[in-house]
Order: C-alpha cells, then structure tokens, then sequence
C-alpha cells in the first residue's frame, strides 16, 4: 500500500457503495457497469484499474442465481403453456433491442 492510499477497510466499503474508494463522494459509475474514467471529486484516476467484463459478469452470476430456482419454482407448480414462455421471451428480446437503440441514439 501506498502512502497515498487509503485504508483498506473504508475503501473497500466506499466501493461497495459505489463512490470511490479514495475520497467516498464521487461515483464509480457513470451508468449501470460503466466506470467512470476519473473520481469527479479528489480527481483521482480509475483508468488504470481496468476492470473488463467482471461487472456484467458478476450482474448475469447474481441475477442468474436469483432468477432461475424462482422460473424452475413457477415450472414446476404451474402448467404454463407455451404460448407464454414464446411472449415473455419476445418481449424481453424487444425490450433490449429498444434499449440499445436509445443508448446509441
């Protein structure tokens, strides 16, 4: 650890609260698993901590681990018929069409 950095255990809670670590007022996160390239209040720069895909892994392994025994529950007590796992999949493909289409935008 460096003179310049600060304690582990703050810094660790700063950044699981999503300020940054450094200073704990400014955010990590620009938007949803995007980082932000430097802290907007100590100045402090984040690009040379990359952290690549681990974010929107970390989402898809918490959100998977929520979602599928609640989907194998429903399966399993209630006779959905196809028709509805088709429009709930259709909708959803929508949905993240229609998101990305506005981020570009």
């Amino acid at each position: 650890m460096t003179s310049d950095s600060p304690p582990l255990i703050p810094a660790l809670g700063r950044g699981l609260k999503g300020r940054c670590p450094a200073c704990g007022t400014g955010r990590l996160f620009g938007r949803f698993l995007k980082p932000v390239a430097s802290c907007d209040a100590c100045g402090r720069d984040w690009t040379v901590q990359r952290a690549d895909d681990f974010p929107a892994y970390l989402s898809v392994l918490v959100s998977g681990h929520v979602l599928i025994p609640i989907v194998v529950e429903a399966n399993l007590n209630y006779d959905l018929p196809t028709a509805a796992h088709r429009t709930s999949g259709t909708l959803r493909i929508r949905q993240a069409v229609h998101s990305e289409e506005k981020r570009r935008s």
